[in-house]
């Protein structure tokens, strides 16, 4: 489970919340959330499920510790989606915010798109 949703975060959502916040590249979208999945993954992968010095460090997953067997219990994959919607639900209000402001500014023409596609990317529904 944390190798898939760290991939989809990763391989797919990543850029397209950094496109649909204006930005060109996906490192500009930066979160202490996956970046501790990340560390979680990473020593589920490479170190065989014990954590890592990293995981120990986490800033908001701080579940383990240095050289514990990792066994992630409902209540914190229940605790994991909870934030992954805070952050998302955050990420898509600031994004609201830049685009009220900027339709003060300007008028919407018929050849720009609307809604929830922007060329053929399809952006998340916030």
């Amino acid at each position: 489970m944390v190798a898939l949703l760290y991939g989809a975060w990763e391989d797919v959502y990543r850029l397209k919340l950094a496109v649909a916040l204006g930005h060109s590249k996906k490192d500009a979208l930066q979160s202490d959330l996956f970046g501790d999945l990340a560390q979680l993954r990473h020593a589920i992968v490479h170190h065989a499920g014990i954590a890592t010095t990293d995981v120990e460090q986490a800033k908001i997953l701080k579940w383990f510790r240095h050289g514990e067997m990792m066994f992630i219990t409902s209540a914190q994959v229940d605790a994991l989606y909870n934030s992954i919607d805070s952050y998302i639900t955050e990420l898509c209000v600031f994004r609201k915010s830049l685009s009220h402001r900027s339709n003060q500014t300007m008028q919407p023409t018929s050849d720009r798109p609307q809604g929830k596609v922007h060329g053929s990317l399809k952006l998340p529904a916030c």
